[in-house]
């Protein structure tokens, strides 16, 4: 075999493959649709925590509307669930907060995720809290935080 020869033939037989280029291409375009995924991936996990805190604020509201509707218009004084609370005839147990304020994960100092509940006679929340805000006076539930939501809106806005 001529050296001419052997050389058609190593290239004949490289045109089949991919190069070390074109792979390091592939492999950097999926990476970039990766992140975006991931991205997006996350925004619409927190949405979908903002949408069940919000069903999770109207169901505690119910309770509440109901035991004052039992109670001729009297607020319970606790939402207090466990054994021989009068207020655990009206929710088995209080549902955590589940949003963790955009951007962050559950447990950080600014995440009002939580079952706490904070009572008080006046609605002004002027701080970063956690769990559930309870105006005994009103009947009113709201989350008790001034973090913002994926929309820029305090989760404090979410209470009826």
């Amino acid at each position: 075999m001529t050296p001419a020869v052997h050389t058609a033939k190593v290239r004949e037989r490289g045109t089949d493959a991919f190069t070390l280029i074109e792979m390091m291409i592939v492999v950097a375009i999926i990476g970039i649709l990766a992140a975006l995924a991931i991205t997006k991936y996350a925004a619409m996990l927190e949405r979908s925590r903002e949408a069940a805190t919000k069903d999770s604020v109207l169901a505690i509201r119910t309770a509440v509307s109901v035991y004052a509707s039992a109670r001729d218009g009297t607020f319970p004084d606790s939402l207090e669930t466990g054994a021989g609370s009068d207020f655990s005839n009206y929710l088995e147990a209080i549902p955590p907060v589940k949003a963790t304020h955009a951007g962050i994960g559950a447990g950080t100092s600014e995440s009002p995720s939580g079952t706490i509940v904070t009572y008080t006679t006046n609605e002004v929340i002027s701080a970063v809290g956690a769990g559930w805000r309870y105006n005994r006076v009103s009947g009113r539930v709201f989350i008790n935080s001034s973090a913002t939501d994926s929309k820029g809106m305090p989760y404090s806005t979410y209470g009826y």
